[in-house]
């Protein structure tokens, strides 16, 4: 990948003999189910790190709500956003410039982080300092079982994305050997990739699959074996 290059993963759904792609940190955006039409022929997919830094300005005045509520807060102009990864997942008509996917990364240049830190942030600035500037991180976003289509893929690189769901959603991916989920949204429990019998490297570090003996990079099909069937995931997920 190339950091210049950019465009929306749609574009690839128009090469269907399309085996690799290969878009690690590259300005390549766009949500996941939009790959489905490349199910019989990807093989290959790396969107590690793959996004889009957006300014917006904010030109209104804030009011918090009393006592502070992230959630009352986002709905007074029309948005959700997901706790855990401070993406946007419903937008209203206020007019914000926001897209769904979208994770609010800074205010007036300052990096906020935590959602309830960023969203107080709005609420400090003095009506005469407006507008300000929101700084937006635009990805790659989706729920990660909308790839379950793309059967032939072996390796899955999704670090650093927006993406969400329960992991067990890639079960299905037969044929998959390598699997990189740092730093994702993704939840649920290691022993739903059970199945992924051919998987030979797997990191799961900072998404919110529970790793019962400490998070790891497993890299050999022994090490993936022993942190997909270990008995304490095992009770983790009862």
């Amino acid at each position: 990948g190339s950091t210049q290059t950019t465009g929306e993963l749609t574009a690839l759904a128009a090469l269907p003999r399309l085996r690799v792609a290969s878009l690690e940190f590259t300005k390549v955006i766009g949500e996941l189910r939009l790959l489905a039409p490349l199910s019989a022929s990807l093989e290959h997919l790396d969107l590690r790190g793959a996004k889009l830094e957006v300014e917006l300005p904010y030109d209104r005045a804030v009011k918090a709500p009393s006592p502070f509520s992230a959630e009352a807060f986002a709905s007074s102009f029309g948005a959700s956003l997901d706790w855990q990864s401070m993406a946007i997942e419903r937008v209203g008509d206020g007019g914000l410039g926001w897209q769904a996917g979208d994770r609010l990364v800074a205010v007036n240049g300052e990096r906020v982080r935590s959602r309830d830190e960023a969203l107080r942030e709005l609420t400090r600035v003095p009506d005469d300092q407006l507008p300000m500037a929101l700084s937006l991180e635009r990805g790659v976003f989706g729920d990660i079982a909308a790839l379950a289509p793309l059967r032939a893929l072996r390796h899955l690189d999704l670090g650093g994305t927006a993406v969400s769901g329960d992991v067990a959603g890639l079960r299905h991916l037969a044929e998959l050997r390598h699997l990189d989920l740092l730093d994702t949204g993704v939840e649920g429990h290691a022993r739903g990739l059970s199945n992924l019998k051919r998987l030979r490297y797997l990191n799961l570090l900072g998404s919110h699959v529970p790793c019962p003996e400490g998070c790891s990079i497993w890299e050999n099909s022994h090490e993936v074996f022993a942190a997909l069937h270990s008995d304490a995931s095992s009770s983790l997920a009862s």
